[in-house]
């Protein structure tokens, strides 16, 4: 690695070394790129690759989750990137992204990587414990399976395993809901199963995605983040400011529902908020 431009010679040696990790292991993503946040000096950034006459006429890299793209607007990736002469550029990233969401579609993609696994792994556990609820006729089981910004890999559960509440992301913000309304119809269908069939048991199927779907917890979040950004200078003990900030700047309907969130879940809120990984770009609510 040199200092003056900070490039490297990608090797043999150097690749493998990152073989079977992901590869922006080796490269920095573009959140990472444009947030301008925490790169690390063993990381190669898009632009220093781009914008040097190397030998190489591409770099293909594979297995990038669907973060790297989706949280990222046009807008933020021309003002990081501009748009460069072609004949000059003699280096470029094609990144291929994957996920198992089933959420990018085009010509060019015949099928999401790992969906129909994913959906078959989770049904069979599902299956698993079906029988299981069968056989104790007690109690509710909530199951969180993988998502992102979409309720696809969760939608696909429930048509297959006909469990009895299933949470669409889509919907809830579709109809904009906040966390009250969802807890309500959970207890709504639990009543009802209870008053009709007399069944005290049952599955719920949670989408891991939901919380980017509730605009009240997303505002809650940019006001933290605007109140620890403005009030809060010294780093050392910034999670107890934090807390005893909030009572004072955050506004009567975010701090009721802040206090209505078990105190588990506000700690491990506000610690994520002041880890230096996260994100702000991820929480936005346009």
């Amino acid at each position: 690695m040199e200092d003056n431009n900070n490039i490297c010679e990608i090797l043999k040696n150097y690749v493998q070394e990152d073989k079977i990790y992901k590869p922006y292991n080796i490269i920095d993503n573009n959140k990472t790129c444009v947030s301008n946040e925490n790169k690390s000096n063993n990381n190669i950034p898009y632009d220093n690759i781009q914008s040097y006459n190397m030998s190489y006429d591409n770099i293909s890299t594979y297995d990038f989750t669907y973060d790297n793209i989706s949280d990222i607007s046009d807008e933020e990736i021309n003002k990081k990137y501009p748009k460069k002469n072609k004949s000059f550029v003699k280096t470029s990233i094609v990144s291929a992204p994957t996920c198992v969401y089933n959420e990018m579609k085009n010509k060019y993609i015949e099928c999401s990587l790992g969906f129909d696994t994913t959906i078959f792994s989770y049904c069979q556990y599902i299956s698993y414990l079906i029988t299981h609820i069968q056989t104790y006729l007690q109690g509710y089981h909530f199951i969180k399976v993988m998502g992102n910004s979409s309720s696809h890999i969760a939608l696909e559960c429930f048509l297959q395993t006909k469990v009895n509440i299933i949470l669409v992301t889509e919907e809830i913000k579709k109809n904009n809901l906040t966390l009250d309304q969802i807890i309500q119809f959970i207890v709504d269908v639990i009543q009802n199963r209870y008053k009709k069939y007399h069944k005290n048991y049952g599955i719920v199927i949670i989408p891991d995605g939901i919380l980017k779907k509730i605009t009240q917890f997303k505002k809650l979040v940019t006001s933290i983040i605007h109140i620890k950004t403005k009030f809060i200078e010294n780093k050392i003990n910034i999670l107890t400011d934090l807390q005893n900030i909030l009572s004072k700047h955050l506004i009567k309907e975010q701090q009721e529902f802040f206090k209505t969130l078990p105190d588990f879940f506000q700690i491990q809120l506000l610690e994520e908020i002041c880890s230096q990984q996260f994100h702000v770009i991820t929480i936005t609510y346009k």
